[in-house]
Formats: structure tokens, sequence, C-alpha cells
């Protein structure tokens, strides 16, 4: 008799919890997103653009900063340049690798992995076409960046990592039209990688241009990476 009652007692309780979930659900699934939200929804959305900075078993880490949106970012171009920031040089091992966001579509093998030989402290970057890679149209791709610590010791390494993905002109937002010596048009257009590498190179072109430098902080302040200015 005891035991009938427990079986019915944890029944009740499990049904009692069925119920209470399914509105949770039904409500969660019936959420309209917002036109921003739907431009952000994206598979391989970055997690972890910024590595490192902690306290290690060798000291404190260097912070390696992946300077991509936390969403996927867009670029016209078919080799564009990746960018990135790091707090100090460590004589360590450091690689840079680029694959397909989606493996089971496109394919597990690396498009691009490579050491990268002369880090510098501050902002560096990768210009793909010198590897010869041409991203494809419409393709999410995640590039990172690792930096080996302690080839005994994998949890030690720092990583950072973005998303990126080629567009053409057509999926730019109506009405938007690029002037390709302009980042603010880059940037109105949601094509947050070109405006990135044109402030750059202006930058390297003009290092006294404080508008310039001014710029490319609010940039990389919109997407939440202000604080590498202080590399």
């Amino acid at each position: 008799m005891l035991n009938r009652k427990n079986v019915l007692h944890g029944l009740s309780i499990g049904l009692a919890l069925t119920v209470l979930n399914v509105p949770t659900l039904w409500q969660t699934s019936q959420q309209p997103l917002a036109e921003d939200e739907l431009d952000n929804l994206n598979v391989g959305a970055p997690s972890r653009r910024v590595g490192g900075g902690a306290r290690g078993i060798a000291g404190v880490l260097p912070t390696l900063t992946a300077l991509a949106p936390n969403y996927v970012g867009r670029t016209l171009q078919a080799s564009p340049s990746l960018y990135w920031a790091l707090s100090e040089v460590v004589d360590k091992p450091f690689k840079f690798t680029l694959v397909y966001s989606d493996p089971l579509k496109h394919g597990i093998e690396p498009v691009l992995e490579t050491a990268i030989e002369k880090p510098i402290q501050g902002i560096q970057n990768l210009d793909l076409a010198k590897y010869h890679v041409e991203l494809k149209p419409n393709v999410e791709y995640q590039w990172s960046l690792s930096i080996t610590m302690d080839p005994k010791q994998g949890s030690q390494d720092v990583v950072a990592s973005g998303v990126v993905m080629r567009v053409t002109e057509n999926d730019l937002p109506k009405g938007v039209t690029v002037d390709k010596n302009n980042p603010s048009s880059y940037e109105e257009a949601k094509l947050f990688y070109d405006a990135l590498q044109l402030l750059s190179e202006k930058i390297v072109e003009n290092p006294n241009d404080k508008a310039l430098q001014q710029q490319r902080v609010a940039l990389l302040d919109k997407v939440g990476l202000k604080e590498v200015v202080n590399y």
C-alpha cells in the first residue's frame, strides 16, 4: 500500500512538472524576433573573442583578442585581412587557423593553418590574399588564434576567435551604397571587417592622425572591444 502511494505521488509530481513546462516552451517558441536579432542569429556566432588575461601555471597569461563582432561579421572582399590584438609578446608557438563554421556541410579540413612567426604587441593582421585564400560567398568561416603556453597543459592555451562571411552587394541593406574610401560607409552597410581594415590601413599610412585612431576606437567600442586600445 505504501509503495503504491509513493508511485502515485511520483507520477503526480512528474505530470505537474510536465504541465508547468509546456506553457514556458510554448511562450518561448512564439516570441517573435526583432529584425536586428534575426540579423545576428547565426550558427557560427563566436563565443570566445578574448582569451588569456588570467593567471595560469606559468604566471599571468597574455590577453589575445580577435577583433571581430559578437555576431557573424561580414565582408565584401574575397580575401580580407583579419585583425587581432595582443597585450604582450611571449616566446611561444602562435597559430592562425581558418575553418568552415559548418564542417558537416563544407568539410573538416582547415582552409588555412599557419604559424604567426613574428607576433607584435598591439594590433596585428593576417592578409588572406597573401595565402591565396578566397572566401566563398555566403559561407560562414571561423577564424581563430592560439598561443600554446605549455604543450603538456592544453588547458593553458590562449585562444580567441571570430566568424566571418563574405557577402555580395546584393546582400547589403536596401538603399545603402558603399564608398570604398570611407570607413563609415562600410560601417553603415554592416561590413565590420571592411570598415576595420580600411581604418587600419589608413592609420598605417597616417600614424599621427588622431581622428583616424579615435574612429577605430569607436568602431571597436560598438562591438564591445574598446579595451584593446590599451595594448
